[in-house]
């Protein structure tokens, strides 16, 4: 039965870090969850260079204005897109990929909803590499956004679920979930599972062998 009670939706105030909200948000009115903000301040969120060799002072002092800054961003982040739902907003400070794990586990949370990139280059690279640790990382189930310049317009909505499986032991687990997902959102499933090639190369070109064809089917169905 699936119970997601808790989303951690981990934020960087970019376009498409709000259509992750949006997503996230949308689950959570289906699913009856509670959302989770979270904005990670990093090093990163700096100027570059500014704390090299400058006043110790002014640089204490800069960092509070920055963390003051995202602060009020988090506060106001989506409240109309929110509303309705029970929203719990976290600040910290520290490495993105770590914290977001450690959160995910102190918290309870049953689902990460991130964006895999930002608006720029930088961001593009950043986002990619600390989604890519969170999911090695964590054991929560993580729901990241299409890797694309420009998000799709019109509501979202899911009414197709995709799952592919390689028939190893972790398998029925993974279609377990996927159906349970499917039928708490009324999606259609489809399963998917990719075989190695029955095409054989030989004198005049390819040619497809039905033995091993009709193995390889009989062994997938």
């Amino acid at each position: 039965m699936l119970s997601i009670r808790k989303i951690l939706v981990p934020v960087v105030f970019t376009d498409t870090s709000w259509h992750a909200v949006q997503q996230a948000a949308w689950l959570a009115r289906r699913l009856g969850a509670e959302v989770i903000l979270l904005h990670v301040v990093t090093p990163l969120s700096y100027p570059a260079g500014l704390f090299e060799g400058g006043d110790e002072m002014t640089a204490r002092d800069l960092q509070a204005a920055i963390i003051q800054r995202a602060q009020k961003d988090l506060d106001q982040a989506l409240r109309p897109e929110l509303d309705g739902i029970a929203v719990t907003r976290v600040l910290l400070r520290g490495d993105a990929a770590r914290e977001i794990v450690k959160t995910a586990r102190d918290l309870n949370a049953d689902l990460i909803v991130m964006s895999t990139h930002g608006l720029e280059a930088f961001y593009h690279f950043l986002l990619g590499s600390v989604t890519a640790k969170v999911l090695h990382e964590t054991p929560c189930p993580v729901w990241t956004g299409a890797h694309l310049d420009e998000v799709p317009s019109g509501e979202f909505s899911i009414r197709r679920v995709l799952c592919s499986v390689d028939l190893n032991p972790h398998s029925p687990h993974t279609v377990s979930r996927a159906a349970e997902m499917a039928a708490a959102v009324d999606a259609t499933l489809t399963l998917v599972h990719i075989t190695e090639s029955v095409e054989k190369f030989g004198p005049g070109g390819s040619y497809v062998d039905p033995v091993w064809k009709e193995r390889i089917v009989g062994f997938a169905a």
